[in-house]
C-alpha cells in the first residue's frame, strides 16, 4: 500500500472504531464484540432533529437570482465539511415563491440525488442559515446529537449508507429518503460525543498534515524527475 493508501485505511478505522466505543470508554474489558459501551443506545437519523428538503427558484424569474444575498446549496457546493458560501444565490423573494426553505446554521446538508453517490455520500455542516435546492435533504439537530457528531457518524458509515439506502440497489445515483430516515444511530451520552469530536478532529487534522507534506514531497520528486530527464536530453548530465 502507498502511504496515501495507507492514511485512508487508517481514518476509515479511526471512525469505526470511534462510533463502537473504543476511542473513549473505559470499560472496554466487559463490553462484548459487536456490544455498545454502556449508556449507549441505538436510535433513528429520524429521531435526531426536523428534516427539510430544498428547491429551486424559477429560473426565468431574474429578481429571484439577481443580487441575492441567501446560499443556495447544491451538490457543486459540497465540496468540503462546513458551508459557508455557494456558487449561487437567492433572493428573500425567491425564498418566498418557491419550495426552497430556509434552513438554520447548524443543519447537516445530505446529498440524496448526483452521479456523485456512486463514489462517495457527500455531507456537510450549514456554517451559517442557507436554502438547498431539491437534490439535498436537511437535518437540524434536536437536543439528542450535536451537528459534529452527526457528521463524523454519516463520514463513518458513508459507503454502508450508500449501499443500504440506494433508491434501487444497482447504480448508486439516489438515496432513499425514508431509508435514510430510519438508518440505525449509534447514540452516546452527550458528554461523550463531545469527547469523540474532539479526538476525531485532532487525530485526522494529523492525517491532513502528513497527507499535505506526502503530496508536496511527491511534486518535488516529480519535479526533480523532470529536470533530470530534461538534462539527460540537453546532454548536460554526461
Amino acid at each position: 500500500l502507498t502511504a496515501q493508501q495507507q492514511l485512508k485505511v487508517y481514518r476509515q478505522s479511526l471512525l469505526k472504531a470511534a462510533f463502537e466505543g473504543k476511542l473513549t470508554s473505559t470499560t472496554l474489558s466487559d463490553q462484548k464484540e459487536g456490544e455498545l459501551p454502556e449508556g449507549w443506545k441505538f436510535v433513528k437519523l429520524s429521531d435526531l432533529g426536523t428534516w427539510k428538503g430544498g428547491g429551486t427558484p424559477s429560473k426565468q424569474v431574474g429578481k429571484y437570482w439577481e443580487n441575492g444575498t441567501n446560499l443556495w446549496v447544491t451538490s457543486k457546493d459540497m465540496k468540503i465539511g462546513v458551508i459557508n458560501d455557494s456558487i449561487d444565490k437567492i433572493t428573500d423573494e425567491a425564498i418566498m415563491n418557491s419550495s426552497a426553505n430556509r434552513i438554520k446554521q447548524g443543519a447537516i446538508l445530505f446529498v440524496m440525488r448526483s452521479g456523485i453517490l456512486r463514489h462517495t455520500f457527500p455531507v456537510a455542516i450549514a456554517g451559517k442559515d442557507l436554502t438547498v435546492n431539491q437534490d439535498l435533504q436537511t437535518l437540524y439537530p434536536n437536543e439528542l446529537a450535536t451537528s459534529e457528531f452527526i457528521y463524523w457518524f454519516i463520514r463513518a458509515y458513508n459507503n454502508e449508507i450508500r449501499q443500504k439506502c440506494s433508491k434501487d440497489g444497482t447504480t448508486v445515483e439516489s438515496i432513499d429518503s425514508n431509508s435514510l430516515k430510519n438508518y440505525p444511530f449509534i447514540l452516546p451520552p452527550l458528554e461523550v460525543q463531545s469527547q469523540i469530536v474532539e479526538i476525531l478532529e485532532s487525530k485526522l487534522t494529523v492525517c491532513d498534515k502528513i497527507e499535505e507534506t506526502i503530496s508536496q514531497s511527491l511534486l518535488q520528486a516529480e519535479t526533480l524527475k523532470q529536470s533530470i530527464l530534461k538534462k539527460a536530453f540537453e546532454g548536460k548530465l554526461v
